[in-house]
């Protein structure tokens, strides 16, 4: 039978649609052209023999994902059904959107802490890369490109007598390696390549500008044809099939998978994750300087970023497919369908496992899968796709240009706050809480900060990422140039290195303590004394899952000694059980986010409400939510905490919610007055102006308490004199849009119906809130008092009015001024005690 009657017949049977069967028509007529061009007699037989294959290894991928599905789907329902409220219910709900992301409230791994596992150990496998290869402090660039360049020539097999850079291109290969077996047993089908080089991040904007035949055109002269093969298959790409490949490519690229996505009645979320990868490896360039031209005319980023974004995008996938499957999407699919069914049966029975009023089950049901929704979506990077890109560009470009000129002197809300989250979050697993600065101060600098890596633990300055997380910002995105700006200034104030400090100290110290702990079983350590640490040691283990056999078989690892400490660490702990090693790991960089808040994911989906950039309201969303991140984590992490120990006890719920509310207030009154001096003022008394100290407690609380960058719009001058609700409700980019008409077409308006304009003192207003570093802790106080005020003078007739309503302010604060308001230089030094007289 020919092929055409064989694929008649398939079609009239309903067994294939008419686009597969043109698909295998095309594969057909491929493969006997090219068996007639080589003289072949049996062109037709060979044709149908390859096609044969073709499909079924195909048909057997197939069938394998089907398999491992279903053994996820099975899984994941036993999962879920381990899942415990603070109260002690069953729910699936909750248990679902916990497979997502927790944090010590299920006995299972999530999706991404195992991610975070990942790349922890990605990176301590490649800890002589990054510490090469870091970037640097000031300018925030990788050093050492020539060296770089050695090491992708290696990757791509050229010999380059460097021996440094083979060592690193080996280590590399070694990794990503690794990481495509760990995807292949998930359910993913990367074939092996030698010399395969490093995979290409494409930058879809440039793709636009060139258009799709450039690109088509530049990119054929630089790919090896002749080794690039079907991802399945392992058969080589036909002739014909390489135009239509690029094509694909590109619209796939530029669209984010929707120019080969079929409209359909399913969600976004491209589906089978499992079987994608294999177009980063699809493109084989002919050479390290084929590669290096390509990336620097159609990449992003240089050939370290490279590497760290198949990691991370790797890590995403893998951790992905081994929770959910090789269909995650499916898998939250049939998620949601449970609790939908759950929700319904409660209406009528209490024997269900779905917590909360009866009443409510149903609008509580779409509340949380909306939420598994958006934790998707934020997982994959989908809800940071442009709708218009032109229009969330602009919007991107603002933000960050309103980071770098806003957020200055975040750190002094970080420096008092942070040993305070430090100490909570230790006591809370058993960690001793005396050593918290000497840990800190021991990870500031490169030395330190390369033994946490080797340890598991993420330099995040390596996480070169789309949608990067910033402490205390957000996402960031948009071109790689606007993003230096809010970068660079989160490092030269000092917040960058200390927030990594502070991640990692925890992070050793944690292994540190598991390592103390390690000559008890955990009933013995959970036979200790209530509020002691052992017995907090022996509550965590259990909280994460861990069995008495499970930390067995932990604390038979080799310990790891570095000064005379002993560290329990990943590497080691994976010499007896590599899945124990990584939820260990998971466990601490979880932990971790107590100890230094920055993002989770569930945060950051909280914060987008579903929406997408290039959209009015996704924008609208977007900068509503600018600084408010780190109080959503707080609220989220510290919240959910403080309700399990009320559901464990009133009591425990009391001392727990105490002690955070009066430590967090000190760390923030700490804050605020560093604060005052960085803005020129005395630290405010304790007392308030009129002997009243409940103010000044207020403050302290919002300062420390998850609040302290929106506290600034609260309660610093910035709210006072320049901004206002706006700021506050609508986000910076609202208020500055608004002095931006204001300044233009207002004063325009103005002008043409022959009112007073003051256009000279707008734009300086202007200036002083929006010039990039202008709010730099070192810099600001200077920049306003010489130059700003100055200008002021020159602009502005009623300037010195201003000046002493904003000392009035300050008299408001019950404090007074070092450096007034119009003043070149200061008159004194600081008074630092804000103590009452006689105290």
């Amino acid at each position: 039978m020919t092929i055409d009657n064989c694929l008649t017949s398939a079609l009239d049977q309903g067994d294939i649609t008419e686009r597969e069967a043109a698909w295998i028509k095309n594969m057909y007529d491929g493969y006997r052209r090219k068996a007639k061009a080589k003289g072949t007699a049996t062109a037709d037989t060979d044709a149908q023999a390859k096609t044969a294959k073709r499909l079924a290894a195909e048909a057997a991928q197939k069938r394998r994902r089907t398999l491992l599905q279903a053994q996820a789907q099975k899984r994941v329902v036993a999962d879920t059904l381990t899942y415990r409220t603070a109260g002690g219910d069953q729910d699936i709900a909750e248990g679902s959107i916990a497979l997502l992301e927790h944090y010590g409230t299920a006995p299972f791994q999530s999706m991404e802490g195992l991610r975070k596992s990942i790349v922890g150990r990605a990176h301590a496998e490649l800890s002589e890369l990054l510490q090469k290869f870091e970037r640097t402090a000031f300018l925030g660039r990788t050093p050492d490109t020539a060296d770089l360049d050695n090491v992708v020539r290696e990757a791509f097999g050229e010999g380059t007598k460097d021996p440094a850079a083979k060592a690193l291109s080996d280590a590399w290969l070694r990794v990503a390696d690794g990481l495509r077996q760990r995807f292949n047993r998930a359910g993913g089908n990367i074939g092996k390549l030698e010399n395969w080089g490093l995979p290409q991040a494409h930058d879809p904007n440039a793709l636009l500008r060139a258009g799709k035949q450039t690109w088509k055109d530049a990119i054929r002269g630089r790919i090896d044809l002749g080794r690039m093969r079907h991802a399945v298959t392992g058969d080589e790409i036909l002739d014909d099939e390489i135009d239509a490949i690029l094509d694909r490519i590109w619209g796939d690229i530029v669209t984010n998978g929707w120019a080969s996505r079929e409209p359909s009645q399913v969600a976004n979320g491209r589906g089978a994750v499992a079987a994608q990868h294999a177009d980063h490896r699809f493109l084989i360039f002919k050479s390290s300087d084929d590669w290096l031209a390509y990336q620097r005319d159609f990449g992003q980023g240089n050939a370290f970023a490279a590497m760290m974004n198949h990691i991370n995008r790797m890590a995403r996938d893998i951790a992905a497919i081994e929770r959910l499957g090789p269909n995650p999407h499916a898998m939250l699919t049939f998620l949601k369908q449970q609790i939908e069914k759950a929700a319904a049966a409660r209406l009528t029975d209490d024997a269900v496992p779905f917590a909360g009023w009866r009443s409510r089950a149903v609008s509580r049901a779409r509340g949380k899968m909306s939420a598994i929704d958006n934790m998707w979506e934020a997982y994959r990077g989908n809800s940071e796709v442009a709708v218009d890109t032109q229009v969330a560009t602009g919007f991107a470009i603002t933000r960050n240009w309103l980071t770098s000129s806003i957020l200055g002197s975040a750190v002094l809300s970080a420096v008092p706050t942070d040993p305070i989250y430090q100490t909570l979050a230790r006591r809370f697993v058993g960690i001793p809480a005396l050593s918290t600065m000497r840990d800190l101060a021991g990870q500031i600098g490169k030395s330190g900060r390369m033994e946490g890596v080797r340890s598991g633990l993420i330099l995040d300055s390596a996480m070169h990422t789309f949608g990067t997380q910033a402490r205390y910002i957000g996402t960031l995105s948009g071109p790689q140039w606007s993003q230096m700006l809010p970068d660079r200034v989160l490092a030269w104030q000092g917040l960058t290195a200390w927030t990594q400090a502070g991640r990692h100290s925890f992070g050793l110290s944690f292994q540190g303590m598991l390592a103390d702990r390690a000559g008890k079983s955990l009933a013995e350590l959970g036979e200790a004394k209530a509020d002691t640490l052992e017995k907090a040691t022996a509550n965590a283990l259990e909280r994460w899952g861990f069995t008495p056999e499970d930390w067995d078989a932990i604390r038979k690892s080799k310990v790891h000694k570095r000064d005379g400490a002993t560290f329990l660490r990943p590497q080691e702990i994976a010499d007896v059980d590599e899945t124990l090693a990584e939820r260990v790991l998971e466990m601490i960089l979880q932990e971790t986010e107590f100890a230094v808040p920055s993002s989770t994911l569930r945060g950051r989906a909280f914060t987008k409400f579903g929406s997408r950039p290039g959209t009015l309201w996704g924008e609208v969303v977007r900068s509503a939510a600018m600084f408010k991140s780190f109080a959503v984590t707080y609220m989220l992490l510290y919240g959910s905490r403080a309700w399990r120990q009320f559901g464990a006890s009133r009591a425990a719920g009391a001392r727990y919610v105490s002690a955070v509310t009066l430590t967090t207030a000190m760390g923030g009154a700490v804050s605020l007055w560093l604060k005052d001096v960085a803005a020129g003022r005395d630290p405010r008394p304790i007392m308030g102006k009129d002997g009243n100290p409940l103010p000044f407690a207020g403050q302290a609380y919002m300062q420390g308490g998850g609040f302290g960058i929106v506290g600034d719009f609260l309660l610093g001058d910035l709210n006072r004199f320049g901004g206002g609700l706006s700021s506050m409700v609508g986000g910076p980019v609202i208020d500055t849009l608004t002095d931006f008409i204001g300044l233009t077409l207002g004063n325009g308006i103005q002008f043409a119906s022959g009112d007073t304009t003051n256009t000279a003192e707008e734009a300086r207003r202007f200036l002083q809130k929006n010039f990039p570093g202008r709010s730099l802790w070192f810099a600001r106080l200077a920049y306003d008092r010489m130059l700003m005020d100055n200008l002021r003078r020159w602009t502005d007739p009623k300037a010195e009015k201003a000046f002493q309503r904003r000392s009035r302010y300050v008299g408001d604060l019950g404090t007074d001024t070092w450096w007034s308001p119009g003043q070149n230089l200061p008159e004194r030094a600081p008074d630092l005690d804000p103590l009452p007289p006689g105290t």
